[in-house]
């Protein structure tokens, strides 16, 4: 069933959050995540995180293109405590369609002295647009990253994740999560992740994340499927804490 959204409408959202963020957005820091991956990382007590973010596979929409964009906030609400919400709109070439994806990470164990942090979060994907194949689900994880000082501050992430409600034929339902972050610079950093099994989740991503000034932050990166011919796509990400 095609959705009653059009593109106007839909990059007029993604061009009212750019505006936004560029007035408005103030020092910056990275995400917590990887890419798909989230580290053990929490935003800085009070701090509230901004971004505006961009997923395409640049082919014609018959050949299996599309583009998602939209909003990305996160708050620090203490210490241990972050939440946030996702808001996307994809497009491809039939439909628009439109999902909320609320989360929340808590950092259960934060051990300075050897460097580990564990974390549980959750982030649920509700579409907006409901069809008769679109149902609300849920992947809820645990991560740990341990950092190496002796590595130039190499990052290294490893969890697990279980997918709850969905469709009956969402995929694999429990995997692995694994991710890298490895300094190069003080403004440049090297990364990649990936999550197993073949689901919406199930992808590589390989990329960098620079400090463009002291305000401003970007991410790169590229996606490579577990399964499907062609199943890849370019990720952006352009954010600032404030």
């Amino acid at each position: 069933m095609r959705s009653d959204l059009n593109f106007p409408s839909t990059a007029k959202l993604y061009l009212i959050t750019m505006i936004f963020i560029f007035i408005f957005g103030s020092a910056a820091t990275g995400q917590t995540a990887v890419f798909g991956v989230p580290t053990a990382e929490i935003h800085e007590k009070r701090s509230l995180y901004i971004e505006a973010d961009l997923f395409a596979h640049f082919d014609r929409f018959d050949r299996g293109g599309f583009r998602s964009f939209g909003p990305s906030v996160i708050y620090g609400v203490n210490k241990r405590l972050e939440v946030g919400v996702n808001l996307y709109a994809t497009q491809d070439g039939v439909e628009t369609t439109v999902e909320l994806e609320p989360n929340i990470k808590y950092k259960a164990l934060d051990q300075k002295d050897i460097g580990v942090d564990l974390a549980v979060g959750a982030v649920a994907y509700v579409p907006l647009n409901r069809s008769s194949d679109s149902k609300a689900s849920a992947m809820l994880y645990t991560v740990a990253t341990r950092k190496f000082n002796s590595a130039k501050n190499l990052a290294l992430t490893g969890g697990i994740y279980h997918v709850v409600g969905g469709p009956a034929d969402i995929g694999t339902r429990t995997g692995i999560l694994v991710g890298a972050q490895q300094p190069v610079t003080k403004r440049l950093t090297l990364m990649a992740d990936w999550t197993s099994g073949k689901n919406r989740f199930g992808y590589s991503n390989a990329g960098f994340g620079y400090e463009v000034t002291s305000n401003q932050y970007l991410m790169v990166g590229y996606a490579f499927g577990n399964s499907g011919r062609a199943n890849n796509y370019l990720n952006l990400f352009y954010g600032f804490t404030f």
